[in-house]
């Protein structure tokens, strides 16, 4: 009885570390995924703004991604920043903040909510 008492917080504080590293890797691969649906969206010339950030927020279903966390540039995006010189070629940002209950997991990245910012790029269709 006393191997239980001290393997069983052990073994569920291992639990709850992956549990939530899985769900902020999953997280990450639904930013990455809606990113490169809005570049796919935005490349068609005919398509609006409206319609791109649209379909980032859909493709993000399972999380919340706010219409303001979505930046869509006719050129070449540096993190947030539009840089529109660049011609025939559209950009999509996505970023969310991904946070978890357990405190001492978010420890593993310096504590508070973790950024995930994703860019996809493509061009515009003629």
């Amino acid at each position: 009885m006393v191997e239980l008492v001290l393997v069983v917080p052990l073994l569920l504080t291992l639990s709850l570390g992956v549990f939530e590293t899985g769900r902020a890797l999953y997280s990450n691969i639904t930013v990455i995924q809606a990113a490169r649906d809005g570049a796919r969206v935005a490349m068609d010339p005919k398509n609006t703004t409206a319609a791109v950030v649209l379909s980032v927020t859909t493709t993000a279903a399972p999380i919340r991604v706010y219409n303001g966390d979505v930046v869509v540039c006719k050129g070449k995006l540096v993190g947030d920043v539009c840089n529109s010189n660049t011609t025939g070629e559209v950009g999509v940002s996505v970023t969310y903040w991904f946070e978890t209950p357990i405190p001492w997991v978010s420890n593993f990245w310096g504590g508070g909510p973790l950024r995930l910012q994703r860019n996809a790029y493509s061009q515009v269709d003629s």
